[in-house]
């Protein structure tokens, strides 16, 4: 049973359609397909360097697929949808567009591209790039079948993609004003620990790229939608538009195929179509970096033709100080070293991390000063509380020194004193003439 079940209509692959929309192709010629692109596979397989492996990885029948819940995203020639298996897992299944039924000439590029994208994913082994689960059991035979999903992937679910972190941070952002002018020094602690993320973030991506660069792959496409997270771990993935360089030397630019990718992290001289390499990478790794820390697209709002005459000819970068959220000044610096107009001169990714790693390092460190500045303002703040309750709980204060003049005179003996005195010579009494023993007193 196909993911999302249509009728047929005929046509001839690879062909003009007879029908302007193609469900699925008649079985002897759904046959021809998968013979065609079985041996594109095979050319293209044949001078790859990589070496995958199927360990952990499930041949999935399609009758194994429970139910499609929703699609989770598009690109160019390929669907991801969510999928449940009979044995309840979740997966993001990945398979070609079904309006590729009636372009069939792009119908056998995406689908080569979709088994490569599978052989890249199989010999990789890194914790911040996407695993794959499984595919289709039948292999590039499953094309036989006829539909535009005979042949698909199975990949982990991520939680979010790095886009949707990024737009969460601006709204939390912009509701923690408040939160600011009423406690500033809790704000300040809590910006100092999303820097910190932030900083782990650019840490991780850098290493999937440094990972796939010394096993000759470029990335093309390094951009937020890209990324995603399964809980706080970086996750790269959609390795579609990645290639392996012509020979293992990750210093060399080649010719390969201009402007590919998304234009504001696309580096200079893929847009340009000049020669390149993986420093092309570390210029989209800037420009991401950029994005994470300031929460703004790069080149917001810009023209192609600006792009080309500002930042291609001209050497224009993003503003890291009038920005939305101000760049330190020792990120600047690995930024602008990072997105240099010469690709010779940005630095390798393995140099970035040991950079990050130092950053990180002190924004731990001051964390951490600043949690226990906190922590000691708190206690400060505590104590002084329970002074104040304190005090509160105690009887009104007395005087240091209290004389009870009822044990000395008895009290008619104090009236008629007060009779007898006027206050106006109260204080010439001389002690000495009164006795408590006269009659007078009482």
């Amino acid at each position: 049973m196909a993911l999302l079940q249509k009728p047929l209509i005929h046509c001839d692959p690879f062909g003009e359609p007879s029908e302007p929309c193609i469900q699925q192709w008649p079985a002897h010629l759904a046959k021809d397909v998968a013979d065609i692109i079985h041996k594109d596979v095979v050319d293209t397989l044949s001078q790859s360097r990589l070496t995958p492996t199927t360990d952990g990885i499930q041949l999935v029948q399609r009758q194994d697929i429970a139910r499609v819940e929703r699609v989770l995203g598009s690109g160019a020639f390929s669907q991801v949808s969510s999928v449940i298996t009979r044995d309840g897992r979740r997966y993001a299944c990945k398979h070609l567009q079904q309006r590729l039924m009636d372009q069939p000439n792009d119908f056998r590029t995406a689908a080569v591209e979709l088994v490569y994208e599978a052989h890249m994913l199989s010999s990789f082994d890194h914790p911040n790039i996407l695993k794959i689960r499984g595919w289709a059991h039948n292999g590039v035979a499953s094309f036989a079948e006829g539909w535009n999903d005979s042949f698909f992937l199975m990949l982990d679910v991520l939680d979010e993609t790095l886009d949707m972190r990024i737009e969460r941070w601006y709204r939390e952002q912009q509701d923690g004003m408040w939160a600011m002018m009423a406690s500033p020094s809790s704000a300040a602690q809590q910006m100092e620990a999303r820097h910190l993320e932030k900083l782990r973030i650019m840490n991780e991506l850098a290493s999937a790229l440094d990972y796939i660069h010394q096993r000759g792959v470029i990335f093309r496409d390094a951009k937020p939608q890209n990324i995603g997270f399964l809980g706080d771990r970086v996750q790269l993935f959609d390795f579609g538009l990645s290639r392996e360089l012509p020979l293992l030397d990750t210093s060399a630019q080649f010719e390969m195929s201009g402007k590919v990718g998304t234009l504001r992290y696309m580096a200079p001289e893929v847009a340009t179509n000049k020669p390149y390499g993986v420093s092309a990478d570390v210029y989209s790794w800037a420009m991401v970096s950029y994005e994470i820390l300031s929460l703004v697209k790069p080149f917001d709002g810009w023209t192609r033709e600006m792009h080309a005459s500002f930042v291609c000819l001209q050497g224009q970068r993003p503003d890291m100080v009038h920005c939305n959220q101000p760049i330190p000044v020792e990120v600047q610096v690995l930024l602008e070293h990072s997105w240099n107009t010469t690709p010779s001169m940005r630095p390798q990714l393995s140099q970035i991390m040991n950079q990050l790693d130092y950053l990180m390092a002190c924004q731990v460190q001051k964390v951490q000063d600043q949690q226990i500045q906190m922590n000691i303002a708190r206690q400060l703040e505590s104590e002084i509380q329970q002074q104040q309750q304190l005090v509160h709980t105690l009887a009104p204060p007395q005087p240091l020194i209290h004389i009870d003049l009822n044990s000395y005179i008895a009290r008619p003996a104090l009236r008629k004193l007060a009779r007898k005195n006027s206050f106006d010579s109260i204080e010439t009494i001389e002690t000495t003439t009164l006795s408590i023993e006269s009659e007078d007193f009482y």
